[in-house]
């Protein structure tokens, strides 16, 4: 059977649009027109050959977004989800046409689409999955998919904002590199070599400055092991949970830094809870979906504490307020939310405060380091162009 996605009249005179099966296309014409309608457009559907492993895939936060709102767009409008799925893989990318198959084929084999999802790890995050799974099971799949939509084109845009905040700082730090090691390994060795004078009547930062490139020549490996060291206690310490959580307290206390980090998390915390509670997926898998979403051990060793808390009897809000790590604001916009029934909602609107908050901390963030990087750009060039004019001096003043 072939799939045909066509544009049609009605009887009624209405313009329609769809997906209909047919062995060839003479016999979905033959079939449109003994019902009365009058086709306008029709073309026939073909998925990608699959050329990748689907569980190898990764896909992009902006492209799962739009093409689970069109899977919700097209089962409002009454097409099956199958029909759905088949028609997106023959006009979406290499990647995603490979994943949609693999699920159009499990859907075949009477597998659902949140199961596929889950054998998926590296394309579909749980929390996806486990909307995916709420709405085959309420029968409003075309609700939760518009859910996971939203929720994907925010955490696309944090992103967006995040590249945005750090592209400049990071384009400046790399042109600083480049202007010191040119100035290292061309500019200085070339002006050593005019130097007549005995190094020693040399100013201290022109001995510095000319010194410097025979030093990390002859002490590179020095510097290499220095770099292994410290990447080896960073893996050791950051190997464990426990140790990740130490240095994210570290980060957290930071003077402008800090702010941005910890409110993005909390806002892609409260916002998961708050979307798999909406689901009515379980609180245990909930916090644990939740915590590991942010990418922070400390998230992730909250959400366990919180599991056994609510577990043994307590508030999520008084479990949060005992955590540490979630500040009084959220605890109590979550003790309020417990009271009135509407904590999803709550959880909601906390989200929403904090990813303003994250978005004012990375302009901040921006506007504060953008300065400090190039005051520091302009202090090495400043330093080294006096060491060079001391060497010039040096020289026009020395007797001949």
């Amino acid at each position: 059977m072939a799939l045909f996605k066509y544009r049609a009249v009605a009887p009624d005179g209405t313009r329609i649009s769809g997906l209909k099966q047919a062995p060839d296309l003479k016999s979905f014409l033959t079939t449109m027109r003994s019902g009365g309608y009058a086709v306008l457009d029709v073309r026939e559907v073909k998925s990608r050959p699959r050329s990748k492993d689907p569980k190898k895939v990764t896909l992009s936060a902006i492209e799962k977004s739009q093409v689970f709102h069109e899977i919700s767009t097209m089962l409002s409008s009454g097409v099956p989800l199958k029909d759905c799925l088949t028609s997106i893989a023959g006009e979406t990318s290499s990647s995603m046409s490979v994943v949609l198959t693999y699920i159009v084929d499990n859907l075949e084999a009477g597998i659902s689409m949140s199961q596929s999802m889950m054998t998926l790890p590296k394309a579909f995050s749980p929390v996806e999955a486990y909307i995916a799974s709420s709405g085959e099971q309420t029968g409003a799949m075309e609700q939760s998919f518009e859910e996971i939509s939203a929720y994907l084109k925010r955490e696309a845009q944090a992103q967006a904002q995040l590249k945005t905040a750090m592209a400049y700082p990071l384009m400046v730090l790399v042109v600083t590199g480049l202007v010191i090691g040119i100035i290292l390994g061309v500019v200085v060795p070339a002006f050593s070599s005019l130097v007549t004078l005995e190094e020693s009547s040399l100013p201290l930062a022109a001995r510095i400055l000319v010194s410097l490139p025979t030093a990390l020549k002859a002490g590179w490996w020095l510097l290499v092991l220095a770099l292994l060291a410290l990447a080896a206690v960073f893996r050791r310490v950051t190997s464990s949970d426990e140790g990740r959580k130490k240095l994210e307290l570290i980060l957290r206390r930071m003077p402008v830094a800090g702010d941005p980090v910890w409110s993005g998390a909390l806002a892609k915390f409260c916002r998961t809870l708050g979307l798999l509670l909406e689901a009515g997926i379980p609180i245990n898998q909930s916090f644990m979906v939740a915590g590991n979403t942010t990418g922070l051990a400390s998230f992730k060793l909250a959400a366990a504490f919180l599991e056994r808390s609510v577990e043994s009897g307590s508030t999520i809000s008084a479990a949060m307020q005992d955590s540490g790590v979630f500040p009084p604001l959220l605890y109590h916009m979550v003790f309020s939310g417990e009271k009135s029934g509407k904590l999803p909602a709550m959880l909601a609107e906390a989200a929403r405060y904090y990813d303003s908050r994250y978005e004012e901390g990375l302009k901040s963030l921006s506007q504060k380091i953008e300065p400090l990087i190039t005051l520091f750009l302009a202090a090495i060039i400043g330093l080294v162009a006096l060491a060079l004019l001391s060497i010039i001096q040096a020289v026009t003043s020395a007797p001949l």
